[in-house]
C-alpha cells in the first residue's frame, strides 16, 4: 500500500513594511523574511553544535546557493570539517577532490558527506550540524584539537577588599588599615596572577606582603 502524499505546506507570512518606513528614503525590503528567518550571506561568529553537542565557536561563512536568496547555507572547508570532528580520511575521493578545488566555491556539507546536513539559526547565532557517526573521528568525548584552542582576549584582572579601624582612648588614638589585592593579567597563552596584602598601623608602621605570585601557560604538545 502506497503512503499518502505529504500535503503539509509551510505557511507564508507577510510583514507590513509601513512600520519600517523612513521618510525621504528607500523602502525596506522585508520580503526575504516571508518564508522564515533567512540569514543574510556573510561571515558569522557562531556556536557549533554537532549531533546536539556543543563543541565551541567558529567563523562560519554563509552564501546563497545558486543565487536563491531564500537558500542561504553554511560553507564547509577542510578546517571547518575538522573542527566539527569529521575524519577527513573517510571522505570519498570525489569529496576530497571537491575540497581541494576552487576556494571561492561554497561547498555544503551534504555535498561532502551523505546524510549530513547543517542548519544555521540566525536568532541564536548557532550552527547545528548532523553527521553520521561513521564519518566522525574516534576521539574521547569532549576532545578539542589543540589547533582550535582559543587563548582568549588580553585582559587585566583586579579585585580587592579593605577596611580601616580607628580607636580613640584617653587622649590618644590609633588607626589600623588593611587592603587585600588579587591581580592578574591574561596575554596570549600566558596567565600572571598575584595575591598580596597591605597593612598600616599608625603605631607600628606599614608593610606589604606578597602572598603568592605565579606565571603559567599551557603547553599543547
Amino acid at each position: 500500500m502506497a503512503a499518502p502524499p505529504d500535503t503539509r505546506q509551510v505557511a507564508q507570512v507577510e510583514f507590513n513594511d509601513l512600520f519600517l518606513q523612513r521618510p525621504g528614503k528607500a523602502r525596506v525590503d522585508v520580503s526575504r523574511f516571508d518564508k522564515g528567518n533567512v540569514a543574510l550571506p556573510g561571515t558569522y561568529r557562531a556556536d557549533l553544535f554537532v549531533n546536539t553537542n556543543w563543541i565551541g565557536r567558529a567563523q562560519v561563512t554563509l552564501r546563497q546557493i545558486q543565487g536563491d536568496a531564500n537558500n542561504v547555507q553554511a560553507c564547509f572547508d577542510r578546517e571547518l570539517l575538522q573542527q566539527v570532528g569529521v575524519d577527513i580520511m573517510k571522505l570519498s575521493p570525489e569529496a576530497t577532490e571537491r575540497l581541494a578545488g576552487e576556494r571561492q566555491a561554497c561547498t555544503t556539507i551534504d555535498a561532502l558527506i551523505p546524510e549530513a546536513f547543517a542548519t544555521f539559526d540566525n536568532g541564536e547565532q548557532r550552527l547545528d550540524v548532523s553527521i553520521p557517526q561513521a564519518s566522525l573521528s574516534r576521539d574521547a568525548r569532549g576532545y578539542v584539537n589543540p589547533r582550535f584552542w582559543d587563548d582568549g582576549v588580553p585582559a587585566a584582572l583586579l579585585s580587592y577588599n579593605g577596611n580601616v579601624y580607628r580607636a580613640d582612648y584617653e587622649g590618644a588614638s590609633s588607626t589600623q588599615a588593611y587592603l587585600g589585592l588579587n591581580a592578574g593579567l591574561n596575554l596570549g597563552p600566558w596567565r600572571f596572577r598575584h595575591n598580596g596584602n597591605y597593612t598600616y598601623d599608625s603605631l607600628g608602621g606599614r608593610d606589604y606582603q606578597g602572598v603568592q605570585t605565579n606565571l603559567q601557560r599551557s603547553i599543547a604538545p
